[in-house]
C-alpha cells in the first residue's frame, strides 16, 4: 500500500498543473490565429444608374465687360462699388473724375450759345432787309399804276403825249421788275447765309452733344443685372484689380459682370472615363454651398483634347462643361465647387456590389456570398457586368431577394483600399 503524499507535497503538485495550464493558455494566446474581421455588404435588387463622378467650378458662359471711357481726357477712377456686390440694370458701378469734360462742355455750350445769339441777329437783320426791299417794291408797284393810268389818257391824245405815257409806263415797269429781283437776291442771300449759319449750329451742337456723351461715360452703370467682378489688368506696370485713384487707358476694360442666366458648370474628367459621355447626358449637381440640395443639368460641350490647366494624380483631365437647369432659381455662384454624377448608363433591376468585394485568384474572379443559413458560396462573376466601380448581378442570377456579400482582409492583401474607402 503506497502511502498518501505529504501535505506539502500535495501543495506542490497542485500549484505545478495551475503553472502549467496558465502557461499552456498563453502560449495559446499568443500563438492562435487572430479572428478574421468579416466585412457584410446586403444589397436589394433594385435599378441602378452607372455614374461617373468628378468635380467642377460654376462658371459664367457670358460676360459684360465694363470699359474706362474713350474720352481723349484723364481717366482716373474716383469711385468703386465694391466686389462681389449685386447689381441691377442701371445702377451705378464706377465714376471717373469728370472735371475736364465738364470745362470743355461748358467751353462747347458757350460757343453754341454765342452762335445761337449770332444767328437770331442775322435773322433780324435780314428780315430788317427784306422789309425795305419790300416798301420800296410797293412804292414802284404804286408809281407803275399812276404810270398805267396815264398812259390810258395819253392813248387818246397826240403823239408826243402818247409817247411819253408809253415811256413812263416802261420805266415803273422795269424799275418795279428790278425791285422784285431785289427782293429774290436778297431772299437768295438771307438763305444762304442763315443756312451756313444753321448748318455751323447744328455741327457745333453736335460737338456739345459728344462731349455731353463723353460725360456720360464717366459714370459706368450695369447694363444687366449681375454681381460686379474686378479682374486682374495691367495698371501702371502692374498687375491687379481697379482701385480708386487708379489712371486707366482708354476703354480699358475694368469690370466684368457675368450673364447669371448663362452659369455653366465645368468638369474636369479622367480621360478613361471621358468616353463614355456624351452630349445630353444628364448630371446631377451638388454644391459644397448647398450640400442638401440637387441640381440637375445636362452635359453640352466634350472637350476632344486633354485641358493644359486639369490635372489630377499627376494625369490630364478633360473639359466637360454641363448646363444647369433653371440656372437662375438655384442659388448657384459664379467661383463656386460643385460634385456632378454624369449618368452614362441606367440598368434596371440588377444587384450592385462594390467591386472591392471581388476576390481573384487560380480559379477565376467570384464573390463571396452569405446563403440564408448563414454559410458562405462562392458565385463567378464572368457573367457579370461590370462598371469602374461596381459588379451588377442580374435578377435572374441573383435570385429572390437581398443579397448579402461577405469581405474576407485576408483575401484582398493585395488591394489598395477597403470597401470602407469608397
Amino acid at each position: 500500500m503506497i502511502p498518501p503524499p505529504a501535505k506539502g507535497n500535495r501543495r506542490f503538485v497542485v500549484w505545478t498543473i495551475l503553472g502549467i495550464a496558465l502557461v499552456s493558455g498563453v502560449v495559446f494566446a499568443i500563438t492562435r490565429p487572430p479572428a478574421e474581421n468579416l466585412l457584410k455588404l446586403t444589397v436589394p435588387c433594385a435599378d441602378f444608374e452607372e455614374t461617373v463622378r468628378a468635380m467642377g467650378v460654376v462658371e459664367a458662359a457670358r460676360f459684360e465687360k465694363l470699359r474706362a471711357p474713350s474720352a481723349p481726357y484723364e481717366r482716373q477712377v474716383t469711385w468703386l462699388i465694391d466686389e462681389g456686390t449685386r447689381v441691377k440694370k442701371g445702377d451705378l458701378i464706377a465714376q471717373f473724375d469728370i472735371a475736364d469734360v465738364e470745362r470743355n462742355w461748358e467751353r462747347e455750350t458757350e460757343h453754341v450759345q454765342r452762335i445761337e445769339y449770332r444767328q437770331e441777329e442775322a435773322k433780324a437783320d435780314w428780315s430788317v432787309q427784306l422789309f425795305e426791299e419790300n416798301i420800296k417794291r410797293d412804292k414802284e408797284s404804286e408809281r407803275n399804276e399812276f404810270a398805267q393810268l396815264k398812259f390810258k389818257r395819253t392813248q387818246q391824245e397826240p403823239p408826243l403825249p402818247k409817247e411819253i405815257g408809253v415811256t413812263e409806263k416802261d420805266k415803273q415797269e422795269r424799275l418795279v421788275d428790278e425791285a422784285k429781283r431785289r427782293i429774290s437776291q436778297v431772299e437768295r442771300q438771307r438763305n444762304v447765309d442763315i443756312g451756313r449759319r444753321t448748318w455751323w449750329l447744328k455741327y457745333r451742337q453736335g460737338k456739345t452733344q459728344e462731349v455731353k456723351d463723353m460725360m456720360e461715360q464717366y459714370e459706368v452703370r450695369a447694363p444687366i443685372d449681375s454681381i460686379v467682378v474686378y479682374p486682374l489688368i495691367p495698371i501702371n506696370g502692374l498687375i491687379k484689380k481697379t482701385e480708386t485713384g487708379d489712371l486707366l487707358n482708354r476703354e480699358q476694360p475694368f469690370a466684368q459682370l457675368p450673364d447669371l442666366n448663362s452659369l455653366i458648370v465645368k468638369l474636369g474628367v479622367e480621360e478613361y472615363r471621358v468616353q463614355k459621355i456624351d452630349e445630353g447626358t444628364v448630371v446631377r449637381l451638388r454644391s459644397r454651398a448647398y450640400p442638401m440640395k440637387e441640381f440637375v443639368g445636362k452635359v453640352i460641350s466634350v472637350s476632344h483634347m486633354a485641358s493644359n490647366d486639369l490635372f489630377h494624380d499627376g494625369r490630364r483631365l478633360f473639359e466637360v462643361i454641363v448646363a444647369v437647369d433653371n440656372v437662375a432659381s438655384t442659388g448657384l455662384k459664379v467661383g463656386m465647387v460643385v460634385e456632378a454624377s454624369l449618368i452614362v448608363a441606367k440598368h434596371p433591376q440588377v444587384y450592385a456590389f462594390p467591386r472591392d468585394y471581388v476576390v481573384q485568384d487560380d480559379k477565376g474572379k467570384w464573390l463571396e456570398i452569405e446563403t440564408a443559413s448563414g454559410r458562405t458560396q462562392r458565385r463567378p462573376i464572368e457573367k457579370a457586368l461590370l462598371t469602374d466601380d461596381f459588379v451588377l448581378i442580374s435578377r435572374e442570377s441573383g435570385g429572390e431577394g437581398p443579397l448579402t456579400v461577405v469581405y474576407r482582409p485576408s483575401k484582398h492583401l493585395g488591394d489598395a483600399t477597403l470597401p470602407s474607402s469608397r
